[in-house]
């Protein structure tokens, strides 16, 4: 176990977790409860104290991914917490929004000069924002204010490119199926017809055909926490891969060996790969 530093930063949580090295991966790749707990754990392990070297000069990038990955553990423990409780239902949105976490983790992490999309579409959610808080009474000024910053933003990134999650999937490789996953969690997700399916049962003896549960129903639970571990999984790749020397690499790539997941995120053989750089940079995991 790592002991308490004394040099840890004020507002730094002491790092007490076992050593990576230390962790025994899941017996079984396939128990997604075990895995979640084993990913967990490990990205628990890593010490955040002075500065971590990531690739590539976009910066900016490497922190989305940094992000990306730790909403994606932070999503995980959630969905543990669910399932545990006997209530998988609720889980569907958050293992939808850690797909999404990783899908952009990855392409981000092959693609790091496409981060100016993911600071458009920000920009672009502002400013419909700012919008509609002009017709509020009290916050005119403020949102003019905001509006025309956003505005200025938007100009500088026009070029910048789309940001539609299935473009993110068709630009990296072996992403065959991932689209089709989201839009079955997405219909489950949503107020609709697939959320109504869950608390209503055909009925033959009504005499309107059907009947009102007592409890909900989400059929193929456990695939749906499977692709919750998959989908840390892959975002831990992406994170592990932004760093210039990987700290996971071995138990990673083995356990997604053992659950038939890729290993690494790679552009689409026909999508065009930017120049990568060789340079390093140090950027600061202490708070401010």
């Amino acid at each position: 176990m790592r002991p308490p530093s004394a040099e840890q930063p004020p507002g730094v949580p002491a790092v007490t977790g076992p050593e990576a090295s230390d962790l025994m991966p899941p017996l079984n790749a396939l128990d997604s409860r075990a895995v979640l707990r084993y990913l967990i754990a490990l990205w628990d392990s890593q010490t955040l104290r002075g500065s971590v070297p990531i690739r590539d000069t976009h910066l900016e990038a490497g922190m989305s991914v940094w992000s990306l990955t730790f909403h994606a553990v932070d999503c995980a423990r959630g969905v543990l917490t669910l399932y545990e409780a006997g209530q998988p239902i609720p889980a569907v949105p958050i293992v939808r929004v850690m797909l999404e976490d990783a899908v952009t983790a990855g392409w981000l992490s092959v693609f790091p000069d496409k981060h100016r999309a993911l600071l458009k579409d920000g920009i672009n959610q502002r400013k419909k924002l700012y919008r509609d808080l002009l017709d509020r009474d009290g916050v005119q000024e403020f949102a003019a204010e905001q509006l025309a910053e956003a505005e200025a933003l938007a100009e500088h990134l026009r070029d910048a490119g789309g940001y539609v999650l299935e473009q993110r999937m068709r630009d990296l490789e072996g992403s065959d199926g991932l689209y089709t996953q989201y839009r079955l969690l997405t219909g489950q997700s949503h107020a609709g017809v697939g959320v109504v399916d869950m608390y209503v049962s055909s009925d033959d003896q009504s005499p309107v055909g059907f009947s009102l549960d007592r409890f909900g129903s989400l059929p193929g639970a456990s695939g749906i926490i499977g692709i919750a571990a998959s989908m840390l999984l892959l975002a831990m790749i992406a994170w592990d891969c932004t760093r210039t020397e990987r700290i996971w690499e071995r138990e990673l790539t083995e356990l997604a060996n053992r659950r038939g997941t890729t290993t690494e995120w790679a552009p689409e053989p026909s999508t065009q790969l930017p120049n990568q750089s060789d340079n390093i940079n140090d950027v600061n995991l202490d708070p401010c």
